[in-house]
């Protein structure tokens, strides 16, 4: 018996052993599982994390961004007014590009002794509302040596409250206006309540000095002398945020963001409390408590959560961020244990096997003795092992599956027909065909998968794709065993089967990002907290010209240009804070020898365990931006000072006929300044004579019938003179074709319509007749009053003949030759001659004729000038004195 005895000890001792070994082995891998899976977590709590600090960073400059756009519309003018602050602002379109912007502006900064003038000019301000603004005063009232009062904003609607308000009435606000007076920076302020809609929300304000152009700014002194007002934008907060953040940051995320104070490196931050709570997307604020609340753990205990300092306009914001529910997937969540359970599971079922062998001896040696004790005993105890086997198998999360050797299924767990949707009593006993009726090939590659295991017994791991009643597609890992009969045959394998969909879709991602990042056209390299070079993306070999061989393993800063100093040592503290530096312009220099301009970017890089080792580097090239931008600058200064500096007037106007913009010399032109004409009706200053001029020709040329005209229109001088003017219409377009504004160049013609008067009335007037003939022929152009008196016609009927109809036959061309060409070629100057006219009644006079001709100033001949006096008289008095001295002779010569 002592044999049998030690060969029964034996095989207990290796089925304990084997137990052991395998429990080792499950705790051993659901360990591992579990630190990948803490691991994959915080990898993805940390890529959130800097999404989350770089969207607020880009909103916050895009919003900061307005004002410096706004300030340079005051850059570009000596005068901005109300009319060109709206049409700017309402150009920006706040609502859908710079969402949380409640309202922009510009409050000018008025010295005391100014206030009482400041406030008439501002209530006789009729350039948007013909009404002015009666009721406008500074508020809040009293004396002060200089007030900053809200004169525009935009939009109107909803803040029209704010108007006149003096945002140096109060000590907070002032102390920001201060800051960037002296600084012309861009400066925020601590939390404030903006009311909106009848309720308080939340928000900021973000300031920018505006300085006179043409004032030195170099110093604090000469900063304060130059500045003009303030440039500001009202931001709230959860507006702001709703954009800077995606939905599934703000459902995942625990987020709260404090204003900490100023931030110039001597004040000590303040502590984050709800009154400096600028957002908490838990609504803590209606809890009334600011403080953190307890936060979910990963492996080892560790809580997801992180700390952040953004610098926004001066102040110190700490964005306090944290999960508010586990990151990844369930079945990721779930690997450890699965991996734990099954392990285990293997274990017990190798357990209870071995272990059934050594008892089959046992009992056989013993079943004489006490067989039917033993037996019952054995039942129960084997029975009690099933259930619990059982009972383990249904509560793992991960599908578990039970095959016979001929590919039936022999059993499943609730997870298996909860991943199918199908109910083990309708499946049991059919095969993986009868599992996926629509996908034979899936069946076809699970059962090759399972014959490789038949003929090598043993344990089996592979991915595969498989597809799911439901038709969802899924990524996953079989984890296979075989067990065995009593014989050792095998009968049949367990299987469990771990859903790494998203796993999959997570590396996919990762792999689409390095070839996004390897196909950009930005230069992206990434570089140790020493600055060396680990990696070199093709678009930074296109900018600078170097190869990925030549650049990796230099100092990042080789490609800086000759006398640039490197910023290495500040980026890296922003770099080990965990910051992400903002874009900035810089310069590099290429290979061939070239200083480009680059937006430079900087994010840090964490190993697994967290800790920042380098950073990742974006660089931008702007070099044709910043040259399209300044040949724009250029040529917008070019525009401006054309438009300016022209000799005629220019004018812009609407569709409806009002002043959208109006040069200098048309101010001058009518003695108004430029706020008192735009935004006014152009038939405000016009002749009430000439109001409907062009009228239906400015219809024809806005439907798009008519290119332009030209036509003679008079104004009413600020004085109430009268100036006559030279218009000339043509009509702006957008690049669609869209008909956008009328463009009028207006030239003063008042001192040629004067001359034009002189001149008509001296034509008319004039003692001698007149006539203009063309050159071209003799057709009578025009002709004054006293050549129709000496003719006997009407002017209308002499323009209808020609000179020569008037000439009596006689001299009708006498002497043509003699005078025409010759004047014409310039030859001789003018020509006279007697002849002899006809009247409308048939009877003749004779007249002194002159001809002449006009030219223009190129010197091209015009019309002829034939000047008549009436000579009819003297030429009978020289008559009757012929004939009285020939008859004075006759009687000489009779004597």
């Amino acid at each position: 018996m002592q044999p049998k005895t030690a060969s029964i000890a034996s095989h207990s001792a290796t089925a304990v052993g084997v137990l052991a070994i395998g429990l080792l082995l499950s705790a051993a891998a659901s360990y591992r599982a579990a630190n990948e899976v803490a691991r994959d977590a915080k990898a993805n709590f940390e890529l959130a994390v800097a999404a989350a600090e770089d969207g607020i960073e880009r909103r916050i400059q895009a919003n900061t961004d307005v004002l410096h756009g706004v300030r340079g519309l005051f850059s570009a003018s000596e005068s901005v007014s109300r009319v060109a602050f709206r049409r700017y602002v309402t150009s920006l379109s706040l609502e859908q590009r710079y969402p949380g912007i409640q309202v922009v502006t510009f409050s000018r900064r008025v010295p005391f002794e100014r206030r009482r003038d400041y406030e008439a000019e501002v209530r006789r301000d009729t350039t948007l509302d013909p009404k002015g603004y009666p009721n406008f005063a500074i508020r809040p009232a009293g004396d002060r040596p200089e007030y900053f009062v809200a004169e525009y904003l935009e939009p109107m609607a909803g803040n029209e409250e704010a108007s006149g308000l003096d945002i140096g009435g109060d000590p907070v606000r002032l102390a920001s206006v201060e800051q960037a007076r002296d600084s012309g920076l861009a400066t925020a302020t601590g939390p404030l309540m903006i009311e909106r809609g009848g309720a308080g929300h939340i928000g900021f304000v973000i300031r920018l000095p505006v300085y006179r152009n043409g004032m030195p700014q170099q110093t604090v002194e000469q900063r304060r002398a130059a500045l003009l007002g303030m440039i500001s934008t009202s931001h709230r907060m959860d507006y702001m945020m709703r954009k800077a953040l995606s939905e599934q940051a703000l459902r995942q995320f625990r987020i709260r963001i404090h204003d900490a104070g100023a931030f110039n490196g001597n004040l000590p931050s303040e502590p984050p409390t709800a009154r400096n709570l600028l957002f908490d997307n838990g609504q803590l604020l209606d809890s009334g408590s600011a403080q953190p609340g307890p936060l979910p753990a990963i492996a080892g205990g560790a809580s997801l959560a992180k700390t952040l300092a953004l610098d926004v306009g001066g102040r110190r914001w700490h964005m306090y961020i944290s999960a508010r529910q586990e990151l990844g997937n369930l079945s990721d969540r779930w690997l450890p244990f699965g991996v734990l359970f099954g392990g285990i599971s293997i274990s017990l079922l190798l357990f209870g096997l071995i272990r059934s062998l050594a008892t089959v001896s046992s009992r056989a040696t013993t079943l004489a003795a006490s067989i039917t004790e033993d037996l019952r005993r054995s039942e129960a105890s084997l029975a009690k092992a099933q259930r619990q086997t059982q009972e383990l198998i249904e509560a793992l999360p991960n599908p578990i599956f039970f095959k016979r050797t001929d590919g039936r299924y022999l059993g499943v767990n609730r997870a298996w027909e909860t991943f199918f949707g199908v109910p083990r009593n309708a499946f049991i006993g059919k095969t993986a065909h009868d599992l996926y009726p629509d996908n034979p090939e899936i069946a076809e590659r699970l059962q090759a998968k399972d014959l490789e295991l038949w003929e090598h017994p043993g344990t089996q791991t592979y991915e595969t794709s498989i597809t799911t009643p439901d038709g969802q597609h899924h990524d996953v890992v079989y984890y296979k065993a075989t067990f065995t009969h009593t014989d050792g045959s095998v009968a049949g394998l367990i299987g469990t089967i771990v859903d790494i969909s998203d796993r999959k879709q997570a590396e996919a991602a990762r792999t689409q990002l390095a070839a996004i990042v390897e196909h950009s056209n930005d230069a992206i390299f990434s570089r140790t907290l020493d600055g060396t070079i680990l990696s070199w993306n093709a678009g930074a070999e296109k900018m600078l010209g170097y190869t990925a061989a030549e650049a990796v393993g230099k100092l990042a800063t080789f490609t800086l240009p000759p006398g640039r100093q490197p910023n290495m040592a500040r980026n890296n503290e922003k770099v080990l804070r965990g910051e992400m530096i903002a874009p900035h312009e810089s310069n590099r220099m290429t290979k061939d020898g070239r200083v480009i301009d680059v937006l430079t970017s900087h994010s840090p890089i964490k190993d697994g365990a967290g800790n920042i080792v380098g950073a990742s580097v974006i660089l931008q090239d702007i070099t044709a931006l910043k040259q399209a931008q300044a040949a724009a600058q250029a040529s917008e200064e070019r525009f401006r000072a054309t438009f300016d500096q022209a000799a005629v007037g220019i004018v812009h106007t609407s569709y409806e006929g009002n002043y959208l913009l109006v040069n200098q010399k048309f101010c001058d032109m009518l003695g108004y300044r430029e706020y008192e004409l735009v935004g006014r009706a152009a038939a405000d200053f016009t002749h009430p004579d000439d109001r409907a001029t062009g009228r239906q020709k400015r219809q024809l040329m806005w439907d798009g019938k008519l290119d332009g005209f030209a036509e003679e229109k008079r104004y009413l001088r600020k004085d109430g003179s009268v100036i006559w003017t030279n218009r000339t219409v043509s009509l702006a377009r957008d690049a669609s074709g869209k008909p956008q504004y009328f463009i009028r160049v207006i030239e003063d013609i008042t001192q040629r319509k004067e001359a034009e008067e002189r001149y008509r009335a001296t034509f008319e007037n004039a003692p001698v007749g007149i006539m203009h003939t063309a050159i071209d022929g003799y057709r009578i152009l025009r002709a004054n009053r006293k050549l129709c008196e000496m003719l006997g016609y009407t002017r209308e009927e002499l323009l209808g003949m020609t000179s020569t109809d008037v000439v009596h036959p006689d001299y009708r061309f006498s002497d043509r030759v003699s005078y025409r060409q010759p004047i014409l070629d310039g030859a001789r100057q003018a020509f006279a001659s007697e002849r002899k006219f006809v009247r409308k009644d048939g009877s003749s006079f004779w007249v002194n004729r002159t001809v002449s001709v006009v030219r223009n100033a190129a010197g091209e001949p015009l019309y002829f000038i034939r000047i008549v006096e009436d000579i009819d008289e003297r030429k009978q008095a020289e008559a009757a004195l012929r004939d009285s001295e020939v008859r004075y002779r006759s009687v000489i010569a009779a004597i």
